[in-house]
C-alpha cells in the first residue's frame, strides 16, 4: 500500500476531477442543452464552434470559465498518474503522458482564446485545435495501451515464475 501511496492519491484527484466535470457539464446542459464542450470531440468545424459559443450567456460563460480553470489541473493530474504507473514499471515510456500533457494544455490554451476572442478570420485555430486535441487522445491512447501490456507482461513474468517453483 505505501509503495502505491502516490498512485492511489492522484487516481483519487484524477476521479474527483472527473466528478466536477460531470457536474459543470450537467449544469451547463440544464441552461442550455445545446451547448458542446469542444474539449470531448475530435473534429468540429469553425461554423459549429463559433455558433456554439454565440449561445454562451453570463452563467454559461461563469461554468465555462470554471470548467477551463479546472481543465488546466487535470492534464497534471492524470498525466502524473499515468507517468507514477510507467515509473512503478521501471517504464521510460513517460513521453507519451507528458505529450499529452502539453497537448491538453494547449488544447486548453487555443480554446480560451477563441472563446475570449471569437470573431472573423481565426478558423485556422478551430483547425488547429481539432489536431491538437486528436494529438492529445491518441498520446493519452498509447500510454493505457503500452500500460495494459506492461501488466500483461508483469503477469506472465509472474505466472511464469509460479509455474517454475512447482
Amino acid at each position: 500500500m505505501k509503495k502505491n501511496k502516490k498512485i492511489y492519491i492522484l487516481l483519487s484527484l484524477v476521479i474527483i476531477i472527473e466528478v466536477f466535470f460531470y457536474y459543470l457539464m450537467s449544469e451547463i446542459a440544464n441552461l442550455d442543452p445545446r451547448i458542446i464542450i469542444f474539449d470531448l470531440r475530435l473534429f468540429y468545424s469553425p461554423a459549429l464552434f463559433f455558433s456554439n459559443i454565440a449561445l454562451y450567456t453570463t452563467s454559461i460563460k461563469t461554468y465555462l470559465l470554471i470548467f477551463r480553470l479546472v481543465d488546466m489541473i487535470f492534464p497534471f493530474a492524470y498525466a502524473l498518474l499515468l507517468i507514477q504507473i510507467f515509473r512503478k514499471f521501471n517504464s521510460s515510456h513517460i513521453i507519451f503522458p507528458f505529450l499529452a500533457l502539453v497537448f491538453d494544455l494547449l488544447e486548453n490554451t487555443i480554446l480560451t482564446f477563441l472563446v475570449i476572442v471569437a470573431g472573423e478570420g481565426l478558423d485556422y485555430f478551430v483547425y488547429l485545435v481539432n489536431v491538437v486535441t486528436s494529438l492529445k487522445f491518441l498520446a493519452i491512447f498509447i500510454s493505457i495501451v503500452m500500460i495494459i501490456s506492461l501488466l500483461v507482461r508483469e503477469r506472465r513474468i509472474i505466472s511464469g515464475n509460479l509455474k517454475q517453483k512447482d
